[in-house]
């Protein structure tokens, strides 16, 4: 998710830190409701992915990359680590709980992982993956499109599970 910010700057610190207080707080939820309260002066374009159907589509079309998705890529914290942590950690791109597929996604932390020392460089066959993981995730069957808001009142209902 991306936030960009117009105008005036001089909130920006306070925004990101409720923003990430929001990130923290729907890490344990099932569920989030998105809200519009005010029409974007530009912009606003949103799209959500279905982990799920990509992850199905991949499977099926590259088995071997899929497969790799499911092993420990390094993300980066973004300077948000706590006194004792690494600035980054590992984490599976596709994971189980309870028998159920789930998804932590965001190419950009692994990006930014990759700069920092200790982390093991992306290999070829990775760095395929994450591509043809991005390309099936924007294709219209797994994706939905959000135009921008023309009224203050719209609302998108995710499941977190399966939403990236």
């Amino acid at each position: 998710m991306h936030v960009h910010i117009l105008g005036d700057r001089s909130f920006v610190q306070a925004k990101c830190k409720k923003f990430r207080q929001f990130i923290e707080w729907a890490k344990g939820r099932r569920c989030v409701l998105l809200t519009c309260c005010n029409v974007a002066l530009s912009g606003g374009m949103s799209m959500v992915s279905s982990s799920v159907t990509a992850h199905n589509v991949m499977a099926k079309q590259h088995p071997d990359l899929a497969e790799l998705l499911h092993q420990p890529y390094y993300c980066s914290r973004q300077a948000e680590e706590a006194p004792d942590e690494a600035p980054y950690y590992p984490n599976p791109i596709y994971d189980e709980a309870a028998g159920v597929l789930c998804s932590k996604w965001n190419r950009n932390r692994i990006r930014s992982a990759q700069a920092m020392e200790g982390v093991p460089s992306l290999t070829a066959q990775q760095h395929e993956a994450l591509d043809l993981l991005d390309e099936i995730l924007r294709r219209p069957r797994a994706r939905q499109s959000f135009e921008p808001a023309e009224h203050a009142e719209d609302v998108a209902f995710l499941v977190r599970r399966v939403n990236v």
